[in-house]
């Protein structure tokens, strides 16, 4: 259970190096933005690389799962470190999960399904479990209002908006002491069990 597991004292070596100055974002999972949602988000994390390196800091994003840039957008678009790690087995991802500094989150179906505006991803319970900023692109639907009731959200923008991600803003929450909001509680794997088992209770009755 991610009750249990991120809040564990264990102490696991970390993926990958983190150096001074550094910020480290994390994406788990599945990518299924389209080809413009990826220009558009590449644009707002070299705009964030920007504001981040006039406070003396680098940005490096790491990858577990889908691999979320082409090649040529790797070596020609990309103005930040970006790291690929490959599929990593589920029960092993807990040391990139408290490794980074923070997390990507898209909540958008640009290249899966039509019609739909947006999904819940199980990827955002695991955040949220996290305790750290989750960076957020797509729409401000009903995954943003849970992240941005939990007091972790920074956004990023989503196609053809004028929002752009804040480096004071991502800052502030990355160098803040957290606690998991209580709120979080309510998305945890028990929460969804009760539930379950009062909607079983009901068509028993």
């Amino acid at each position: 259970p991610y009750t249990t597991l991120f809040r564990s004292e264990r102490c696991e070596a970390p993926p990958f190096v983190k150096k001074p100055r550094e910020l480290h974002i994390l994406h788990v999972g599945a990518w299924y933005v389209s080809g413009n949602e990826t220009v558009k988000i590449i644009e707002e994390l070299n705009s964030l690389q920007w504001g981040l390196q006039v406070r003396g800091l680098d940005l490096i994003l790491h990858a577990v799962g889908d691999d979320l840039f082409s090649e040529e957008q790797k070596n020609n678009a990309l103005r930040i470190q970006y790291l690929y790690h490959g599929v990593i087995p589920h029960p092993v991802l807990l040391p990139y999960f408290l490794a980074a500094d923070c997390y990507l989150l898209s909540t958008s179906v640009g290249k899966s399904v039509d019609g739909a505006r947006g999904f819940l991803a199980g990827k955002l319970w695991e955040y949220l479990r996290g305790g750290k900023p989750i960076i957020v692109f797509g729409s401000k639907d009903e995954a943003w209002q849970i992240i941005e009731d939990s007091g972790v959200g920074v956004y990023l923008g989503e196609l053809n908006s004028e929002d752009h991600i804040c480096a004071d803003a991502l800052l502030r929450l990355v160098e803040q002491s957290r606690n998991l909001n209580p709120k979080v509680s309510q998305h945890s794997w028990e929460s969804r069990a009760h539930a379950m088992q009062e909607v079983f209770q009901q068509v028993l009755e």
